[in-house]
């Protein structure tokens, strides 16, 4: 038997939806992100995105995250509780930083001394990111609401 990467995206590429749900659950207790992939293509017929998303939804957020941002930017999917979700999910993500000891007053008054008053809050953001996953988390955030 090859790679689970292999094994992901042989399956993500199986006409027979049957045969893919039927052995889902083995590939997803080998490593539930990797096996995400697998939902992560286009097909003729369509997954149901509503049933897909909602068996990730027993993997935790990561998987689920993985499928909404694929589901949002890559199929422009519009069903609302999609958009939702992944917006809470970002919020978890940021609140279990913070939780972790990353500081959201450092960001704050960082912002504060900034010369250039006029450079967005994202900006900033994003510069400090490469350094700061709470930062990173943020901007992720923001670029998913797209606020400036």
């Amino acid at each position: 038997m090859g790679s689970l990467d292999e094994l992901t995206r042989y399956m993500a590429t199986l006409t027979d939806q049957r045969l893919l749900w039927k052995h889902a659950d083995t590939v997803f207790q080998l490593d539930p992100i990797a096996a995400t992939q697998m939902f992560l293509s286009k097909r003729d017929p369509p997954l149901d995105p509503l049933r897909v998303f909602e068996y990730l939804r027993k993997y935790g957020d990561d998987p689920v995250c993985l499928f909404l941002v694929y589901s949002i930017e890559q199929l422009e999917s519009k069903y609302e509780q999609f958009h939702t979700e992944l917006a809470s999910i970002y919020m978890r993500k940021i609140q279990a930083l913070i939780a972790g000891g990353s500081s959201p007053k450092m960001l704050d008054d960082l912002f504060a001394e900034r010369e250039n008053k006029s450079q967005s809050y994202q900006s900033l953001l994003e510069a400090k990111s490469a350094t700061d996953s709470l930062s990173q988390a943020r901007v992720t955030l923001l670029k998913f609401l797209k606020v400036e």
